[in-house]
């Protein structure tokens, strides 16, 4: 058998339910030079099965069992196994057309990046804003700016562009990690393109993780390292009120399951202070003391105080707190 030209990568973690119906539609592609990579990632259902299954029926499909690390680390794995010198991925309760393949393929072209679009289970679409070749800079703000979604799936990679530091899982980011990595990558990315094809179908899921927690403070300092190219030597940012809010925001995002009328009035507090020249950590106290009331009405002051103690430098005593 010939070489493969496209590595699909897929971890898979306890998605019986939807794996027979993802695998198949890779199985249907009208490209056919490609191989799969299914990273099981310490499955407890039956999904070990339905990938055995697989590896039997079809012998482009290559299994790998490890301990369960979590999808970056899976997708990490995943690149380091294959063959191929074009990469792309799907998530195991996902499927993609007929057609994904060969759309990516033919438009890869002197681009190291090529990204289409998807749609959802609620019937949504989701096509990049920017669809003409873009340089390595004007992809990476493309990214920022939203006009190009920085989901890491319905994109075909230029193998070279990934390294050890594009994959960045951390027990302190939960949410936001596949951001972080396609952010990573646009910093050695020559060209990437834009594409209107619909080629991915993602199964939207109201309870899972995503949809039920928010980003964390680290994931934003991360994100805007990544973006602006900003060093941790120069926060805090009191130049920059909007990132300034959002940090403060997002430690209490962590721990509240507010009304909106809670969350604004917090934001309001945070931009208040953002007039100030206060550094990140003292706006960070001085928030959390003036919304006290807010934190004991739902028992988990004790929580804030934790957070903040291991969070911010300990030369700082947290007066307000106490």
């Amino acid at each position: 058998m010939s070489s493969p030209e496209i590595s699909i990568i897929i971890p898979v973690y306890n998605a019986e339910n939807y794996l027979h119906h993802c695998l198949d539609s890779v199985i249907q592609q009208s490209f056919e030079n490609w191989e799969c990579i299914l990273i099981n990632d310490g499955s407890t259902d039956k999904s070990g099965d339905i990938c055995e299954e697989f590896i039997i029926k079809d012998k482009r499909f290559r299994l790998v069992n490890k301990k369960n690390e979590g999808v970056t680390a899976a997708r990490r794995d995943g690149v380091f196994e294959s063959k191929a010198s074009w990469i792309t991925f799907i998530d195991a309760d996902d499927w993609i057309y007929p057609h994904a393949l060969e759309a990516l393929w033919k438009n890869r072209d002197e681009n190291d990046i090529i990204t289409a679009g998807i749609t959802d289970s609620t019937g949504r679409k989701w096509i990049n804003k920017r669809k003409e070749e873009m340089h390595g800079s004007e992809f990476l703000k493309s990214l920022r700016d939203g006009t190009t979604y920085a989901y890491p799936i319905a994109t075909l990679y230029n193998k070279q562009v990934f390294k050890e530091s594009s994959f960045f899982p951390s027990p302190d980011i939960k949410i936001g990690e596949d951001v972080l990595m396609k952010l990573e990558l646009a910093k050695r990315v020559s060209r990437a393109k834009n594409i209107d094809d619909i080629i991915y179908y993602y199964e939207y899921n109201p309870n899972s993780a995503m949809h039920r927690y928010q980003r964390s403070i680290l994931y934003h300092i991360r994100y805007d390292k990544l973006s602006y190219s900003i060093t941790p030597d120069e926060y805090p940012l009191s130049s920059n009120p909007h990132l300034m809010s959002r940090y403060i925001a997002s430690v209490y995002d962590n721990f509240l399951p507010m009304s909106e009328k809670y969350r604004l009035a917090l934001l309001a507090a945070s931009m208040e202070y953002n007039t100030s020249h206060l550094s990140f950590r003292e706006r960070l106290l001085l928030l959390t003391a003036r919304s006290k009331w807010l934190f004991h009405s739902y028992g988990i002051y004790k929580d804030i105080k934790y957070f903040l103690y291991r969070h911010i430098r300990r030369d700082i005593k947290i007066i307000a707190l106490d």
